[in-house]
């Protein structure tokens, strides 16, 4: 017997799954998380240099200074129970 599938868009996940989402998406300064609970985040630029990583965060909101980090394309790899998501930020 084959697991039922459903069809899903682009901000949706399999039901009974929290995600951590980023936001805003273009940003500045300031990157804010939700649904951050018991995971792990790590942060990369283009050249695939970590410029970013915490393990173990606990917090439902969470936020990261980016004051320091150039304009550019990042990716954002998070780690909870229900998997390894990747995403992808733009800093303008």
């Amino acid at each position: 017997a084959c697991a039922p599938m459903w069809p899903l868009g682009i901000d949706e996940v399999l039901p009974g799954q929290e995600y951590i989402k980023a936001h805003p998406n273009p940003f500045t300064d300031i990157v804010k998380l939700t649904n951050v609970v018991n995971a792990g985040v790590t942060i990369y630029n283009m050249f695939g240099h970590k410029v970013y990583s915490s393990t173990g965060i606990k917090n439902n909101d969470f936020s990261i200074s980016t004051a320091s980090w150039p304009a550019g394309i990042y990716l954002f790899v998070t780690e909870q129970n229900e998997g390894t998501t990747i995403n992808k930020l733009v800093k303008y």
